[in-house]
């Protein structure tokens, strides 16, 4: 065979072995946080879009992925008349067909903090025509003593099954001050949509997130407690009306401290400030 065909051969074998060895050897492991989710082995579609890997706040300090089963998660505590149980990888609270006087919440405990980042995905549903419950993702003060029937609460998440696309945002500060924005969203909220809400409280602002993107933007001290958040999920009824089943569902919970910078925020709508009248 001539000088040049067996060159031309041994390139080709060379180029089949390294083709192999391409398939049979694994890859090095990335460094841990090398994504924008956190995860070292890359990040989903459902992971980025999340304002925790848009706004590059990873590392973490708190996850909460949650698992199969029918048992009610640890650290997380319900409350009222309801049922709470995980149900393949998601925890799920439903508020019972009948009349209901107070909310049904679960609250994630010893998970406290005056400043950081909290996030969740979530999805709601509604079943029967009737009336149904209001879907609440907040942050409440950590000690019961210090909520005040809601008058110190952040909520990142109020939703009203009746407003199918209408996202609506509150922080409350006493003695009596609430402030509020609502924004219609381009896909509803309710009948098991996924969404991501997240909420970042600083010193000097709060700033609320959906499915990545900084929606509102409050720098008012008035609207600033300094007091000690938990994350709190729930279902809040009409005061003695018979409510119709409501259920929601958090496929994970995550908390990040203000240690990294992260992105810049860029600029937002401002809430609008009312007298809060509901405090106790």
């Amino acid at each position: 065979m001539p000088r040049q065909n067996l060159t031309k051969s041994f390139a080709l074998r060379l180029a089949a072995l390294g083709s192999v060895l391409a398939i049979l050897l694994p890859l090095s492991p990335a460094p841990a946080q090398a994504y924008a989710c956190g995860r070292s082995s890359g990040c989903t579609s459902f992971e980025l879009v999340s304002a925790g890997a848009s706004y590059n706040w990873y590392p973490l300090v708190w996850r909460y992925e949650f698992k199969g089963g029918r048992k009610a998660p640890k650290q997380w505590d319900l409350s009222g008349a309801g049922r709470e149980y995980q149900q393949n990888g998601m925890l799920t609270i439903v508020g019972n067909k009948g009349v209901h006087a107070k909310p049904v919440a679960s609250t994630w405990s010893n998970v406290a903090y005056t400043q950081g980042r909290w996030e969740s995905r979530m999805r709601t549903r509604t079943y029967g025509a009737g009336q149904h419950f209001r879907v609440q993702l907040a942050l409440t003060p950590a000690t019961k003593a210090a909520r005040h029937c809601g008058a110190q609460d952040v909520t990142f998440l109020d939703y009203t099954p009746a407003r199918k696309n209408t996202y609506h945002v509150e922080a409350h500060t006493l003695p009596a001050a609430t402030f509020t924005y609502s924004k219609k969203l381009g896909r509803q909220i309710g009948d098991d949509e996924w969404h991501v809400f997240g909420v970042e409280v600083t010193k000097k602002h709060i700033a609320w997130f959906v499915d990545a993107h900084l929606v509102s933007l409050e720098d008012r001290p008035a609207a600033l407690s300094g007091t000690a958040f938990t994350m709190q999920a729930r279902l809040v009824p009409v005061d003695g009306a018979s409510m119709e089943k409501t259920r929601l569902q958090l496929d994970w919970a995550r908390y990040w401290s203000m240690k990294k910078k992260g992105r810049a925020l860029g600029s937002a709508p401002s809430p609008t400030q009312h007298v809060n009248k509901t405090a106790c």
